[in-house]
Order: C-alpha cells, then sequence, then structure tokens
C-alpha cells in the first residue's frame, strides 16, 4: 500500500500502478493453491511468468489472495512491476525477528505479568495509546534487577529462519534495521549475529544495578518507526520502490504503508489492511526467497 508518509512529499510504494508480480512460496504448495484460485480470472487480468509468478491487477487480487494466504498457510508478496531487489528492510522486533514479547517476559521476571496484560488488554480496547500503555507497563517493572535482562534474552530466542533470511538480504546487499517499540536492551545483542545496520528501540532507564519504571527518551511508537524507514531511506538515497517493512501488529501498520512493500508476517487480521504480502508460512527464510527471486545468495552457497 501506498502513503505520503513523510511533510516533503517523498511518495511511497505502487499504489499508483495497476498491476503488479506475485511471488508465491512453496511451502503448502503455494504456487498450486493460488493457480487455482486465478484460474477465475481472465488473461487480460492475469499472465503466468513462471512456477511461482505472475503479473496480476493488484486491486482485483490483493485483499482476496492476502485472505487466502492466511486460510491456507501461504507465503506471497505483490511486488512493484519494475521490482529488482530490496534496498533496505526494516523488520519489527518482538513478534517478529523474536520469537515472544520481551515486556511479558520482564514483566514475568518482575512478578508482574498480571498487571501488564491488563495494562496490555485496555490499549488493545483502545483505551490507552501506545506510548501510555508502554508507559504504564514499564513502571510495573522498577525495581527489576538488571540480571533479569539476561535471563530474559536467554528465553527470547529468534523466530524460525531470521537468521538465514537476513544473511541473504545483507549477502544481496541490502540494509536491514530492526525497527520496534521494544527494547534496545534485547535487539542490540543481536546487531552482530545479525549483521543489522541499525536498531531504533525503546530504551529502559537503568540506575544501581536495578531498572527504574522509567524510559528515557523519545517512545518509539509506531509514527517513529514508520519515520524511521523514511530518514533511512533518505539517508542513503534509495529508490522508494526499494523499501520493505515486515511487521505483525497494528503498531507496524504506518511502517508498512510507507513501504513499498509491506509484508505481514504471522499478522493480526488488521495488519493485512495495509500489506502487500503474508507470511504465514512456517519460515522467514520464505521472505528472502520470494524478495530476491531464483538464486539467492543463501541457495548458490
Amino acid at each position: 500500500m501506498s502513503i505520503n508518509a513523510s511533510d516533503d512529499g517523498f511518495n511511497w510504494g505502487t499504489s499508483g500502478s495497476a498491476t503488479a508480480e506475485l511471488r508465491v512460496g512453496e511451502f503448502h504448495a503455494g504456487p498450486h493453491e493460488v493457480q487455482g484460485w486465478l484460474n477465475s480470472f481472465g488473461n487480460a487480468d492475469v499472465e503466468r511468468l513462471s512456477a511461482n509468478r505472475w503479473r496480476v491487477r493488484r486491486d482485483l487480487v490483493r485483499e482476496p489472495l492476502l485472505e487466502l494466504a492466511v486460510t491456507k498457510g501461504l507465503d506471497l508478496l505483490l511486488l512493484p512491476p519494475d521490482w529488482r531487489r530490496p534496498a533496505l528492510v526494516g523488520f519489527d522486533g518482538d513478534a517478529t525477528l523474536l520469537a515472544g514479547e520481551t515486556i511479558d517476559e520482564l514483566a514475568r521476571e518482575a512478578g508482574r505479568f498480571e498487571q501488564v496484560a491488563a495494562i496490555t488488554a485496555d490499549a488493545m480496547a483502545g483505551n490507552l495509546d501506545f506510548e501510555a500503555s508502554l508507559r504504564r507497563r514499564v513502571r510495573e517493572l522498577e525495581g527489576l534487577p538488571e540480571s533479569a535482562l539476561d535471563r530474559v534474552f536467554e528465553r527470547i530466542a529468534l523466530n524460525p529462519g531470521v537468521a538465514d533470511a537476513l544473511r541473504a538480504l545483507r549477502a544481496a546487499g541490502a540494509l536491514v534495521c530492526a525497527l520496534s517499540g521494544g527494547f534496545h536492551f534485547l535487539l542490540d545483542r543481536w546487531v552482530a549475529p545479525l549483521d543489522l545496520h541499525c536498531v531504533v528501540a525503546n530504551r529502559l532507564e537503568r540506575r544501581a544495578g536495578q531498572l527504574t519504571g522509567q524510559l528515557v527518551g523519545e517512545v518509539i511508537d509506531a509514527q517513529a518507526k514508520a519515520d524511521a524507514l523514511v530518514s533511512l531511506a533518505h539517508e542513503h538515497g534509495f529508490a522508494p520502490r526499494a523499501i520493505v517493512a515486515v511487521g505483525d501488529g497494528s503498531n507496524d501498520m504506518p511502517m508498512l504503508a510507507a513501504a513499498a512493500v509491506g509484508v505481514a508476517y504471522q499478522a493480526k487480521p488488521r495488519v493485512l489492511e495495509v500489506a502487500d504480502g503474508a507470511l504465514y508460512g512456517v519460515s522467514m527464510m520464505a521472505l528472502a526467497e520470494l524478495l530476491l527471486g531464483e538464486g539467492t545468495p543463501a541457495d548458490e552457497g
């Protein structure tokens, strides 16, 4: 999808184009499932390019294809018609790169999980915005020893295929960043192993070996994540059509909408409203395979 993601007229996305290139992953016999569904369209709307690639009318197929991905557990992307390779890929942190929610695990360590879960439910019901919700949850962590951060890091693993996917994207020349409403303390530890170009996330205040229950600096919310993606693209002079964002929740929607290719990863249904692709298979590696096409660096190795 496409929005004007900044005030300076830098327009993103491909919603002005009637066509897109559809790529479908192999998991759950994806190409066969999709071809069966596409057979209902005429040749003017759908053209098969290869075993797992089609040229399609984006406005006709986007919503039903994303629904098909959810129901069948498929991986698929709708790419700009002039797609080459990604220049910048921005990933959400919790539940996208990481197989868990950091704030929940910190709350368990503090013995305040139920209190934090209640605040989260209040936010999801629309009674609190993200910043207010985050600050209230972080206040529940006051007094938590810094040693608990190490235990949380040990418990939260990467999602399946993340390391291989990021390795392939970096080998293809893309910059890869974590743009998260989560926390620096955890994501910073993955900078070297994942070769992340940058991390944009929230910072927990610490004093005398404990968390104070406060944040340091600007709160990284949904808009801040989208703004960071735009700023990185400007900084490096990347073409808008080469920008990708990946996330799972409503807090990722502005970032996904700001990218040329916004990808919903195991996402809540609402996220599909702004998505150009969906990953409901078993491995993040499908993202790299679909973005890079045949002969990704990982395959060639």
